[in-house]
């Protein structure tokens, strides 16, 4: 039977859901932006943890990697942190001083709230909740932002992010995920990686996108990652509803899957990034392209009362 329980994480409180019978744990602090800190997941008679996160209050709030962060109201750049929606003008604080840019939505200006908690014998599921009134002058729209995560037995870990526009106008929505994969403590130098139908967007030299796609077909079968530096944006084939990720570790029998809903109007892009630290990987959803409230590229508009829906997950298997 899964348990609930509830610790103390600095100024803010870390809710852990957990089954002591398989060892599956799940640890996040809904007070910022539901940051994901610990995630095991089972393989044979074991547990791995997968996830990079903080491991303190103090390495969360001085955040420098985004680990774990769920991306609202965009993804990636927003190019000098200005865009214009049906003909008004609004402006994000520049928090990317290098490229003159923002980056990655409000990150943790908003607090989640839990919306509904649910234990089985099987699995787990607890659904978050953001009502956002437009109180940033950069995106002055009414919506009920959503955040479920479910940890299962027989499918390993779930995100699905939901928006829900209450408001009376149009509102542009990009979503995204920021996780940090780290798995057995050894460098991703030696990791294998297999990677689904890809195209990379070239970026210019202030990281914007440019207008050509380029094939990318590196990791088409399962390949020894070396000394590879990532930090690509793709844009993923639409050959099916779901697109997979897979991960070997050196020495071990095992694989990290990772999978999105890929499909228009789902995750159709995918950001690729590892640290200087080498020792994670971070595989990146998003429903929208770089700047994509400029460039319109996979950019979600809601109208009124519409809603958006999409998942992605994480499980582990013998290969």
């Amino acid at each position: 039977m899964y348990q609930q329980r509830i610790e103390p994480f600095g100024a803010c409180q870390k809710l852990i859901i957990f089954n002591e019978k398989n060892g599956i744990y799940l640890s996040l602090i809904p007070d910022y932006g539901a940051y994901i800190t610990q995630l095991d997941l089972p393989i044979g008679d074991r547990t791995i943890s997968v996830i990079d996160g903080y491991k303190t209050y103090e390495e969360m709030v001085n955040d420098k990697y985004y680990k774990s962060a769920i991306l609202f109201p965009f993804p990636n750049r927003l190019a000098d942190g200005k865009y214009t929606f049906e003909g008004k003008t609004y402006e994000f604080p520049i928090n990317e001083t290098d490229n003159q840019h923002a980056i990655h939505g409000f990150k943790d200006f908003y607090k989640m709230s839990v919306d509904k908690l649910t234990l089985k014998s099987d699995e787990a599921s607890v659904r978050l909740k953001h009502a956002y009134r437009g109180e940033h002058k950069g995106f002055p729209f009414s919506v009920d932002f959503y955040i479920t995560y479910t940890i299962s037995d027989n499918n390993g870990f779930t995100c699905t992010l939901g928006v829900h526009n209450v408001g009376e106008q149009a509102t542009p929505i990009g979503l995204g995920w920021h996780p940090y994969f780290k798995i057995n403590h050894s460098s991703v130098n030696n990791w294998k990686l297999k990677l689904p139908t890809l195209y990379n967007i070239p970026l210019n030299e202030r990281m914007l996108p440019k207008e050509e796609y380029q094939n990318f077909a590196q990791f088409s079968s399962f390949k020894e990652i070396g000394s590879l530096e990532l930090d690509h944006s793709f844009v993923i084939e639409p050959n099916g509803q779901t697109s997979k990720v897979y991960l070997r570790p050196a020495d071990e029998t095992y694989e990290l899957v990772y999978w999105q809903e890929s499909r228009e109007g789902k995750y159709p892009y995918i950001q690729l990034f590892i640290p200087p630290t080498r020792d994670s990987i971070a595989i990146e959803p998003m429903t929208c392209s770089v700047d994509a409230f400029n460039n319109k590229k996979g950019l979600i508009v809601l109208q009124a009362g519409e809603e958006f829906q999409g998942a992605f997950g994480v499980s582990l298997h013998d290969f």
